[in-house]
Parts: structure tokens; C-alpha cells; sequence
């Protein structure tokens, strides 16, 4: 996270941008600190009200993250 602080504090990165990647993060931090299966419940391993384990959730995950990736490119290549 203190390289997004920084890359938001030299860009303009919209909110649901911004937004994707901290809520990637907790889920990251969730799943990664969750070393016994009956954390997880504690850890909200879910993506938009879905959990990440199942198909509609890992579905609206990669949509997100397709995004958000896409907006990175757009930055890299000068675009936005």
C-alpha cells in the first residue's frame, strides 16, 4: 500500500480504481493470513458480496481487476 499512496499522490486515480485495489488488498491480507480454513469466515474472503471461492465471485474479481489493470496500461502508454 505505500506504493499506491505514492502513485496517488503523483496521479489522479479515480475512486473506483482506488477503491478495487484497497479492497484487493484486504482480501489479499484476508486470504494470505488465514492459515487454518476456519479463519477464513473471519477473513472475508468475498468480492462484491460473493465469495472469492466461488465462480460468480472470481467472475467479478477478474472484471475488476481487468480494469484496473486496463487503467494502468492506459497510464503507461500516456493515455490518461
Amino acid at each position: 500500500m505505500p506504493k499506491f499512496r505514492y502513485v496517488k499522490a503523483i496521479r489522479n486515480i479515480p475512486k473506483a480504481i482506488a477503491s478495487d485495489i484497497e479492497r484487493l488488498n484486504a482480501l489479499r491480507n484476508g486470504i494470505a493470513h488465514a492459515f487454518f480454513p476456519e479463519n477464513l469466515k473471519r477473513s472475508r474472503a468475498v468480492w462484491r458480496d460473493k465469495s472469492i471461492f466461488s465462480l460468480e465471485g472470481l467472475k467479478a474479481f477478474h472484471a475488476d481487476m481487468l480494469t484496473v489493470k486496463r487503467f494502468f496500461e492506459r497510464i503507461r502508454r500516456g493515455r490518461y
